[in-house]
C-alpha cells in the first residue's frame, strides 16, 4: 500500500476506503484510476463486502430509539456524501452518484473512481474469513508468503506449500 501511494507501484487491489488517500498521494505526480476487478480467463472476478453493518445491541429502549436515529442519520444521503466524498467508501446508494444534490459532482470530478466501484456491487458477494480463532494467523501466513515470492523472488512453489501446511494446521479440527 505504502509503494503505491509513493507511486511506486502500479496496481493495488484494495478497498475503496482507500480512494481519497490514492487521490491525494497521486495528485500533481502520476495518474491514478480504478478498474474493475480481474477475473481470470472467462471467469468474472467476484468483489467481496468488508463486513461493515451497523447494529444495535441494547435492550434500553431510550438507547434503541437514539441507536436508532444515529444509524438512520449514518445512512442518510447526506452522510453517504460526506463519507463518500471525505473517504472513498461505495455510497449506500448507487443513485446518489447521479444526484446533483449529493455525489454527482464528486462522481464527475473522479470518473475513474466512484462509478467502477459502483458498477461492481451487483456482483458483490459477503467476505468469508478462515474458520476457527487462527483466521488472522492464517491471512498474516499467506501475506507473508505472497511478500517473498513478489519482493525477494522466493521459489512460489516451495513458499506457498510452506505457507498451506502451516495454515492448515492451524485450521479447526
Amino acid at each position: 500500500q505504502d509503494a503505491f501511494l509513493r507511486g511506486d507501484l502500479g496496481m493495488l487491489l484494495t478497498s475503496a476506503g482507500l480512494q481519497n488517500a490514492i487521490l491525494e498521494s497521486s495528485a500533481g505526480k502520476w495518474q491514478a484510476a480504478a478498474a474493475p476487478m480481474p477475473g481470470f480467463g472467462d471467469t468474472p472476478a467476484v468483489p467481496t463486502n468488508s463486513g461493515s453493518a451497523l447494529f444495535i445491541l441494547t435492550d434500553d429502549p431510550a438507547k434503541q430509539r437514539a441507536a436508532w436515529e444515529l444509524i438512520k442519520f449514518l445512512t442518510s444521503a447526506e452522510s453517504a456524501t460526506t463519507i463518500t466524498s471525505n473517504i472513498g467508501y461505495v455510497p449506500l446508494r448507487a443513485s446518489l452518484i447521479d444526484d446533483p444534490a449529493y455525489l454527482k459532482a464528486f462522481a464527475d470530478k473522479h470518473p475513474d473512481f466512484v462509478r467502477p466501484n459502483v458498477a461492481q456491487l451487483d456482483r458483490l458477494e459477503p467476505w468469508v474469513s478462515y474458520p476457527g480463532p487462527n483466521y488472522q494467523q492464517i491471512r498474516t501466513l499467506l501475506a507473508k508468503a505472497t511478500e517473498e515470492i513478489v519482493f525477494r523472488g522466493a521459489d512460489p512453489q516451495q513458499t506457498l506449500s510452506a505457507a498451506q501446511t502451516s495454515a492448515q494446521a492451524l485450521m479447526p479440527k
